[in-house]
């Protein structure tokens, strides 16, 4: 009678290892990067994306009708190891680089984006990228200094980190682009709003300019389905609208600026995608948007003046553009 063939070891850090003791090495591995600021939230979500994959990897095998022995097995299990103590390293790398090491950067945020839409698939839920800009950033760092505009990126970074639940995660995508990925329960999508809006309300409330006021972000979001899930380039188009969706925001907010507003509510602007045209027509997103490529390099050129004053210089050139027209 055939002996039947026993699962192999699995390779991890360079060993062998036994299948039975395979949990509690990985275990003890995390542990001691928590020396090096790893958490127990970062273990857990890893565990979550190895799980996912395996399980991933599992199902395509039985697709294509393979027959799926304990070397297989033990195959996939080292291979994914090997990629998640790799992604593993590169955050702890990239957290002792950055300013904001407690936010996910593009690439993983792409891979935690693309693991939530596996999840959704079955689970009944959608993912919301939700996009924002730090509002009046560069006046920061014109007036205060970049050493005082690297320490609002910080206190940012700690401070959506702080304000969204364990399962959820922060991005920082570059400079003052920030994000967030959460899930949530298809029965609750009109909830969503109300969800970025206390979202949006804790990280403002935390955070403070060099002057001591409130630091106010332009915020957007874009929601996917489980029916969209199949759709090419989804986190880069999923991006490109959320992206959209705060910058009309930051158009609403110029707006308000010329109207003269006293109370510049950052809450009252988060836009979702799918209504963009319900706050500004095209002639008005091509007045607002000439209007903040003017202030630029106004605000690098006129410093003593204030957000209110540069943005009136900005309009009187947009309407000597227009009487020329």
């Amino acid at each position: 009678m055939e002996e039947a063939p026993q699962p192999r070891e699995i390779i991890f850090q360079g060993e062998n290892t036994d299948t039975k003791e395979i949990k509690n090495k990985i275990d003890s591995y995390f542990e001691n990067l928590q020396k090096e600021g790893w958490t127990e939230k970062d273990t857990k979500k890893m565990w979550d994306l190895f799980l996912e994959k395996y399980r991933r990897s599992m199902k395509s095998a039985g697709w294509k009708k393979k027959k799926i022995t304990n070397e297989y097995r033990s195959q996939i299990t080292t291979e994914l190891l090997a990629e998640i103590r790799m992604m593993t390293e590169g955050i702890l790398k990239e957290r002792k680089e950055s300013l904001t090491p407690e936010l996910l950067n593009r690439y993983g945020a792409e891979q935690e984006f693309l693991r939530r839409i596996e999840d959704i698939k079955e689970t009944k839920k959608v993912v919301v990228l939700i996009n924002f800009d730090l509002d009046g950033f560069k006046a920061t760092n014109d007036t205060f200094g970049h050493l005082a505009g690297d320490r609002l990126l910080t206190q940012i970074g700690t401070n959506i980190y702080n304000a969204i639940k364990s399962e959820d995660v922060g991005i920082r995508f570059s400079g003052d682009e920030f994000g967030i990925l959460i899930s949530i329960p298809e029965s609750k999508q009109d909830e969503i709003k109300a969800i970025v809006d206390r979202i949006t309300k804790k990280i403002e409330t935390k955070t403070k300019r060099e002057d001591g006021t409130t630091q106010s972000i332009s915020v957007g979001y874009t929601v996917v389905t489980p029916e969209m899930s199949e759709k090419e380039n989804l986190f880069k188009e999923s991006r490109k609208k959320a992206d959209k969706a705060s910058e009309i925001s930051k158009l609403i907010r110029t707006k308000e600026l010329l109207d003269q507003k006293s109370d510049l509510d950052s809450t009252s602007r988060i836009i979702s995608s799918d209504k963009i045209e319900e706050y500004l027509n095209k002639e008005e997103i091509e007045k607002l948007s000439y209007i903040r490529q003017v202030m630029r390099p106004m605000q690098e050129i006129l410093k003593n003046k204030s957000e209110q004053e540069i943005v009136e210089h900005a309009l009187e050139c947009y309407s000597k553009l227009v009487e020329k027209k």
